[in-house]
């Protein structure tokens, strides 16, 4: 796992190019730690980051291969990298590494751009081809390694992060107001393929750019999922499918466990990384540990389940225990070395949990991605029940169930109701907060136009079907960028079985009922009075029902039956706390504020006794962003 970056120009490049892409590789030292490299060629130049995860004595990067001159410079894994070998040897290719790097490069080499039909792995890469003199950059199908750019007077920028690319003065730090407002309403640091900054992009999970110098830049999604009605998806019995699931993510962390380095893995007593290092056992890890992670108050750390864990597995584990009174300071270190804001609150203890692991392992298996693929988001999915019931389309429920939850009982669209349940600043708390000047009206809402087209792709799907498939795209790149940055800060390369993409696309084949249902025995004509949140508080649903059912003899039941956590954080609390005066201070001295924030409620803001913490966590984490990288509007 690497950083990488570059320029590549229609024309040719200067000297403050390579400036820049040289400046940009020491930004990036804590993602390659074990070396670097410069190559400069005809209009173009790569920089590469290195951490050694296969082939440490060889392997350096940028790779150019000497018949070709195809150079590449790339950051990730291809867990088939020796499959691939073979076949490639059968066709004549010879190698002079034990690395995938060499893979990827001679997989190109002899299949071309279709080479990435055969690759199973989490990469981003950027390659040029002095043969069509083009150049291609290529993000992993679900998006777990970040690739931004920018294209400015026939020059193209690109980078593992934002704080590398503003080493390039072409970049003009200006805000997004689009992808801004998406922000606040969701916390998450991309609207599809635009990033906070105006004009820098970000590749979407599955997509390939391709610029040949005398044509035009193109860019299209070379992997995306089928879209199912349920009619037309696999019917097979539970228990067959039961047994699948389990073999396929088995043979998910099996192929991940390739390493040249120490590989554990981060331990929270949840179901999800229970299962991982059952299977990481299973699949013969002899050196297999665990990290945990919990703060010092209580009901934020989950050491009873932890240690269930470590018993059931017999496995050895780390505890590290966090005090608030560190929290900021590692904020604003984090949003520093990212170059964007933080997403989650627990991007903190994540990252504090990936430097204690460095002192063990390199790599880490990592639970992100089940909740997206199983079904394991019981309200924001679930939900979905509510908007059938409200069209008559799955049983009745009355009016008044419904309006004690959204305050009413009809819903415009699936769009709008998913909102309303899946945002972190509802549109009323924004209309009260924001400046009117900057937001963008009617068919200017690029972030509702964004909504609006993703819905309409899924019109074929179930509500339910819908709603996990639009977390798939949004909330699952959001977790894995902040599983990105979290842990390549403690140059610690993060694993994720649960998004190997043929695991995904076998459960997206299967039925609704096989990720969330009812419990067994009910029905729906019996919850007519309740809504779905009711419902589920009172223990009516079986989320990630064929994950469960799946590792139901290898996980401990007390773990497998318990309420999720994911990282707790005791945030809400510090801002009538520990982090009450800081906010104040980031909201009385930032110009981004001033210039979002309505007076009124600036001023609201700064004299409350203490903040509304889901309102303060986005604002603040702006305002120290701004600060530190000064962005304009």
């Amino acid at each position: 796992m690497c950083g990488i970056i570059g320029v590549f120009a229609k024309e040719s490049i200067h000297q403050h190019d390579i400036n820049s892409v040289e400046a940009g590789v020491e930004s990036l030292a804590l993602r390659g730690p074990d070396g670097k490299g410069i190559h400069l060629g005809p209009g173009f130049c790569f920089g590469h980051r290195r951490l050694a995860i296969l082939d440490p004595e060889t392997g350096k990067q940028p790779w150019v291969d000497g018949d070709s001159g195809v150079v590449l410079t790339y950051n990730g894994e291809i867990y088939n990298f020796r499959e691939l070998k073979e076949q490639l040897i059968q066709r004549g290719h010879q190698f002079v590494s034990s690395c995938d790097t060499e893979v990827l490069l001679k997989s190109y080499l002899e299949w071309g751009r279709d080479c990435l039909e055969r690759f199973n792995g989490i990469f981003a890469f950027a390659l040029f081809d002095p043969r069509e003199d083009a150049l291609w950059l290529v993000r992993d199908r679900l998006g777990v390694k970040p690739l931004y750019y920018h294209f400015y007077k026939s020059k193209l920028r690109f980078a593992s992060s934002l704080k590398a690319l503003f080493e390039f003065p072409e970049i003009e730090r200006t805000i997004d107001p689009s992808a801004l407002l998406h922000y606040l309403k969701t916390i998450r640091t991309t609207l599809g393929n635009r990033t906070l900054v105006r004009d820098v992009f970000s590749l979407n999970p599955g997509e390939e750019l391709w610029w040949k110098r005398t044509g035009q830049l193109r860019t299209r999604l070379y992997w995306q999922m089928d879209i199912l009605p349920e009619s037309e998806k696999s019917q097979p019995d539970l228990a067959p499918a039961v047994d699948e699931a389990r073999a396929r993510v088995d043979e998910a962390v099996r192929d991940q466990l390739i390493s040249d380095v120490p590989l554990g893995g981060f331990l929270s007593g949840g179901i999800d990384s229970s299962v991982l290092t059952s299977a990481a056992i299973t699949g013969g890890s002899k050196q297999f540990g665990t990290f945990s992670v919990g703060y010092e108050e209580s009901g934020f750390n989950e050491w009873e389940y932890v240690r269930k864990a470590v018993s059931y597995y017999d496995v050895p584990n780390k505890e590290i225990q966090l005090r608030g009174d560190e929290y900021l300071s590692d904020w604003e270190w984090l949003v520093s070395e990212k170059g964007l804001p933080l997403s989650a609150p627990n991007e903190v203890p994540i990252w504090h949990l990936a430097k204690s692991f460095r002192s063990r392992f390199c790599v880490a298996l990592t639970g992100e991605g089940a909740d997206e693929v199983f079904g394991g988001y019981v309200g924001p999915t679930f939900c979905a029940v509510d908007f059938d019931r409200s069209r008559g389309l799955l049983g009745s429920v009355e009016d008044k169930a419904l309006h004690r939850l959204y305050g009413r009982s009809q819903f415009e669209s699936r769009m709008a109701h998913f909102s309303g349940v899946n945002s972190w600043l509802s549109d009323d708390k924004l209309n009260g907060l924001l400046e009117t000047h900057w937001l963008p009206q009617g068919d200017g809402n690029q972030v509702d136009q964004y909504y609006r087209e993703l819905f309409k792709s899924l019109e074929k799907c179930t509500t339910f079907d819908a709603y996990l498939r639009v977390h798939l795209r949004i909330n699952l790149e959001g977790l894995l960028s902040r599983l990105d940055t979290s842990t390549m800060a403690a140059s610690v390369e993060g694993r994720v079985p649960f998004t190997d993409h043929r695991l995904v696309e076998w459960v997206y084949s299967l039925p609704d009922h096989f990720k969330m249902d009812l419990v067994s025995g009910t029905n729906w004509d019996a919850l007519s009075r309740k809504n779905s949140f009711e419902i589920s508080d009172e223990g009516g649903v079986d989320s990630k029902r064929l994950l469960r059912s799946a590792f139901k003899d290898r996980v401990s039941s007390s773990i497998l039956n318990r309420p999720k956590m994911s990282f707790p954080v005791p945030f809400t609390d510090w801002f009538s706390t520990l982090l009450k005066e800081p906010f104040r201070d980031y909201i009385n001295e930032s110009s981004a504020i001033e210039w979002m924030v309505s007076p009124a409620a600036r001023s609201s803001l700064l004299t409350h006794p203490a903040p509304d913490p889901m309102l303060a966590w986005p604002l603040m984490n702006l305002a120290m962003w701004q600060k530190q990288f000064g962005l304009r509007f």
